[in-house]
């Protein structure tokens, strides 16, 4: 049973969302994998536009106070958001803000934009969440002297000295820049766009050439040794940039291969099942390790959302009637239609029957690596395509999908990774990261081992796992949500022993930087798109080749 533990916070990075501080893990592994990127950074020259900022700030006469740097940065980002929305204002640009420019146009042309010091200090820039994406990649470093970070003397001050001669002709830099940034004409706004814009890096090779440099490290590649855990979990010896420069170079690698449409969904798919297109995927030997690791986090992806779907399911069954933990179990197995699973896969079970014989008729006697190799992308059976059905009929009351499907997911990922547990030590770091607090694989595989041992039915199983793993859990992160941010996040109440629906939960995955990683592959002059298919370019085949 999963006891209080009041030494440990829960994730607080979402408190809309993660209703059992599961998915924090995925970030922390996303974290691992591609530091100084995160699912805001959407383009790479706002990585050369903030140290400009931090460069323009310490040159200037304002006083070097943290209060007057946010006046000073919000009005700069201002700027630069309305420069682009101007010069772009069609969605999925990843401008920062751009609803702000579009409410604006749509109220119609103007010869100038003025912004007020009241409109200026309730701006929402993401300059926090930047900050610590341009620490992970060495352009900004503590100040011992003051509370704004300072760039550093090679990489930062560079990248922000590129930015600047970029834009030194246009005529916001001569006529507005740390003269009149609060009031500007649409003139120049549009010419510091076409010039300084996010999306207009491949017009200054210089600049472009210093971020990819900040973004691969080539220079800083660590000794070859093979404890991997230096470089994707505790990241000593700036084990972040090894990290980061793999990943980058496995998207490469990938789409060099895949040639063809990309969506996230090929990504987690090459990466699990090693499968691009019809043939076997293989990646340069330098990148095995990388892909080993990307493979526990898409794991972790299935494993997450088979839990949050059984969550689903409970909050449906006691907003139909309220329950007691006892009944919860029993009341959703009893909505289960058992024939129509086996119809449909072959699989012929009942509430009564054991969890290890469960696994039995799911393996179809197949182990460890064999399994794995067995159960691939074309299986009639596997996580990706329950997955798929479980995701595809979310908004149907079938029971089916949201009770037995998530436990066969569980059992699937549980029997294709068991064996990682002895034999891939240093990958299964990846799968002991979350502990008890926010569940690791490694802690639920654990508790699988017990319950074969004890010849548990699916029955007592689910039971146990409603009871420690949602209830109880989602109990602890709600209470913490309410403390911390006074939001009320509880999806059922408890009263007399009676579990009482208030909500109905969603089932969710981490959000995997697929489209900001590509974002900045393109920025960075290394593929291209079209209609949906991204291609390297010259320049991303001389990188992949570096290896």
């Amino acid at each position: 049973m999963i006891l209080p533990r009041w030494t440990e916070k829960y994730s607080k990075a979402e408190s809309g969302r993660d209703h059992l501080a599961y998915e924090s893990v995925g970030v922390s592994m996303l974290e691992r994998l591609l530091p100084g990127i995160s699912n805001i950074t959407m383009r790479a020259r706002y990585y050369s536009f903030f140290p400009w900022v931090i460069y323009r700030f310490f040159k200037s006469e304002e006083p070097k106070t943290y209060g007057e740097f946010r006046t000073y940065l919000k009005t700069k980002s201002l700027a630069f958001l309305y420069a682009n929305g101007l010069c772009h204002p069609e969605e999925n640009t990843g401008i920062n803000g751009i609803d702000l420019v579009r409410s604006d146009l749509d109220k119609g042309a103007k010869k100038e934009y003025f912004w007020s010091e009241k409109d200026i200090d309730k701006f929402k820039d993401n300059f926090w969440i930047y900050s610590q994406k341009l620490s992970q990649l060495k352009i900004t470093a503590d100040n011992e002297e003051s509370e704004i970070e300072s760039l550093t003397k090679t990489r930062g001050k560079e990248l922000a000295e590129a930015f600047e001669s970029s834009i030194e002709n246009t005529e916001y830099f001569k006529e507005y820049c740390d003269k009149c940034d609060s009031k500007i004409s649409t003139s120049a706004l549009k010419q510091y766009g076409q010039t300084g814009g996010v999306m207009d890096l491949n017009k200054f090779p210089k600049e472009q050439k210093m971020l990819l440099e900040t973004f691969f490290r080539f220079e800083d590649i660590p000794d070859e040794v093979d404890d991997f855990t230096r470089y994707y979990i505790a990241q000593t010896n700036d084990g972040s940039a090894r990290a980061r420069r793999e990943s980058l170079l496995l998207y490469l690698d990938i789409i060099n291969q895949h040639k063809g449409v990309f969506e996230y969904d090929n990504l987690r798919n090459i990466q699990y099942f090693s499968k691009v297109n019809k043939s076997l995927y293989k990646p340069n030997k330098k990148l095995e390790h990388n892909l080993e690791f990307w493979r526990i986090f898409q794991a972790r992806q299935y494993f997450v959302y088979a839990i949050e779907t059984i969550f689903h399911a409970v909050t449906l069954a006691i907003d139909e009637q309220p329950l007691s933990l006892d009944q919860i179990a029993n009341n959703l197995l009893d909505k289960v239609d058992f024939a129509s699973i086996k119809k449909d896969f072959g699989i012929d079970i009942n509430k009564g029957t054991t969890i290890k014989e469960f696994f039995q008729k799911i393996s179809n006697g197949k182990k460890d690596e064999v399994f794995d190799k067995f159960f691939n992308i074309d299986a009639k059976i596997n996580e990706e395509k329950i997955f798929r059905l479980i995701r595809d009929n979310f908004r149907d009351k079938n029971y089916n999908y949201f009770v037995i499907y998530p436990l066969i997911i569980l059992g699937f990922v549980y029997l294709r990774f068991n064996y990682y547990r002895k034999n891939k030590t240093h990958y299964w770091e990846f799968g002991k990261l979350g502990g008890q607090t926010n569940l690791s694989m490694d802690v639920f595989f654990e508790f699988i081992d017990r319950k074969i041992e004890e010849k548990t039915s699916i029955e007592e199983f689910l039971s146990v796992l409603i009871r420690d793993y949602i209830c109880m859990q989602h109990t602890f992160v709600a209470i913490a949500k309410l403390s911390w941010y006074q939001n009320d996040t509880f999806h059922f109440s408890y009263d007399n022993g009676i579990l009482h629906g208030l909500r109905i939960a969603d089932a969710n995955t981490n959000a995997p930087k697929f489209w900001n990683t590509l974002n900045i592959l393109t920025d960075l002059g290394l593929i291209t798109e079209k209609e949906g298919r991204y291609q390297l370019t010259a320049q991303g085949k001389n990188i992949l080749n570096r290896i």
